[in-house]
C-alpha cells in the first residue's frame, strides 16, 4: 500500500482545519467508480481519510453521489452537457 505523503497544499488546509472530527471510510467501488473522472491525489485522500468533516462541521469532504441532483438544479443542463461536474466538498454553510 502507498505511503500517506500530504502535498503542501493539503498539508497547509490540515493546519488550518485539524485532523477531521467525523470520517467515514470510502468503499472500493466509489474509488474506482471516480478513478479517471477525479484526480488520482483526490482518490489517494478519499482512501487514507474516508469522506470527513473538519471544524464541527465548517468545512466537509463529501461523497460526489450525494450532491448529484443539487448540481443538476444548480447548473443548466447547457452546462452539464459540456463537461463531468462534481461536488467534492462543502461548507458548513452549504456552499459547495
Amino acid at each position: 500500500m502507498s505511503e500517506f505523503i500530504l502535498d503542501e497544499d493539503f498539508d497547509y488546509f490540515l493546519e488550518k482545519f485539524g485532523q477531521p472530527d467525523w470520517q467515514h471510510p470510502v468503499e472500493r467501488t466509489t474509488l474506482e467508480y471516480y478513478r479517471g473522472k477525479l484526480p488520482d491525489r483526490l482518490l489517494f485522500y478519499w482512501e487514507k481519510m474516508g469522506f470527513c468533516r473538519f471544524k464541527q462541521g465548517l468545512f466537509w469532504i463529501v461523497n460526489p453521489a450525494d450532491y448529484e441532483d443539487e448540481l443538476a438544479i444548480w447548473l443548466s443542463e447547457d452546462i452539464l452537457k459540456q463537461d463531468n461536474y462534481y461536488v467534492i466538498a462543502r461548507s458548513g454553510f452549504g456552499k459547495l
